[in-house]
């Protein structure tokens, strides 16, 4: 199931779920403030809400920039909507309230692709190792990125077929398109994985922290 179909799922699931009514003055459903966010102001009371731990109301602006996530991730086929979703979600909880004045939404997406940039100039190792640290051993050294994968393959957040991938890619350096000659699988599929798998241990960082 992909990324957007979950999101969508989610949404009418929690839709009719009713904001707090100090984020907007009133108590009104999810889906009306939604309706509500192409006004500047609607989008950063909910923001400056979701900084304060509003689950909902961070929902109801991840839906409202989904779009434009969209749109960036077939611009820029070098990410997945996956990244750009998880990357979204941090940017969120940093973007400055200086900045919440005008073109919020539009603001959002683009600093997502930015942060995506920048990430992505960054070797694969330092990548995986960033977005899922292991304290106390070395950053970005090859015994803490192998020590990682495997704790995620013990833990079953990884299969032991993702984890050889992983481990091609991130610990020995080879790239998507050589990790698929020696996986006998194709580059899509190596991107994927590795996409995919290094969300898995990012959502299950507590777990990790505490098995290492």
């Amino acid at each position: 199931m992909s990324i957007a179909t979950k999101l969508n799922q989610q949404w009418h699931a929690i839709a009719d779920n009713e904001l707090d009514p100090q984020v907007l003055g009133q108590r009104i459903p999810a889906w009306q403030a939604l309706e509500l966010c192409a006004h500047d102001d609607v989008v950063a009371r909910l923001l400056r809400a979701a900084q304060d731990g509003d689950e909902l109301s961070g929902f109801v602006v991840l839906y409202a920039t989904l779009p434009r996530l969209k749109m960036l991730a077939r611009a820029h086929n070098r990410y997945y909507l996956d990244d750009f979703v998880a990357d979204f979600w941090l940017r969120m909880m940093s973007f400055p309230q200086t900045r919440m004045r005008k073109n919020i939404v539009v603001n959002l997406a683009l600093d997502t692709l930015k942060r995506l940039n920048r990430s992505g100039a960054k070797s694969s190792r330092e990548l995986l190792v960033e977005k899922v640290p292991i304290r106390d051993v070395h950053k970005n050294s090859t015994a803490e990125v192998i020590n990682l994968i495997a704790t995620g393959k013990a833990l079953g957040i990884v299969s032991a077929s993702t984890a050889g991938v992983l481990e091609t890619v991130y610990a020995r350096g080879y790239s998507c398109s050589q990790a698929a000659r020696i996986h006998n699988i194709s580059h899509d599929a190596v991107r994927s994985r590795c996409s995919q798998a290094a969300r898995k241990l990012r959502l299950h960082a507590p777990q990790l922290l505490a098995a290492a």
